[in-house]
């Protein structure tokens, strides 16, 4: 595909369909990323509601950042550090890629 063919892809968002060229962009990059072995990172916002941590997925940090923008998360990026092999293995399905509760993200790191 050259640069004068457009790219057929758009997401689907809750506040509608975005065909710009800098979602193409990711678009793209996010379809390389399948061939990329997953890795979790421990994802931490500023939000209003204070400091919120996201458990994401993703090939490496920037993927999974984008995951958790489209998934709605809110608030500014603060930090984000990937997860040992061994230390992911801890991690319960139901608690990645979603926002934790204070509880349950101290719960966690003192699992770990």
């Amino acid at each position: 595909m050259g640069p004068d063919r457009p790219v057929q892809h758009s997401v689907q968002v809750a506040v509608g369909c975005f065909n710009t060229r800098p979602l193409r962009i990711l678009l793209l990059f996010a379809e390389s990323e399948q061939a990329v072995k997953m890795n979790l990172y421990w994802l931490t916002y500023d939000t209003p509601r204070g400091i919120e941590v996201r458990i994401g997925e993703g090939g490496h940090l920037l993927m999974a950042r984008i995951k958790a923008a489209l998934a709605g998360q809110q608030g500014g990026f603060r930090e984000g550090h990937q997860l040992d092999a061994q230390t992911a293995k801890k991690i319960p399905a139901k608690m990645i890629g979603r926002p934790l509760s204070h509880k349950e993200a101290f719960r966690l790191l003192n699992q770990l």
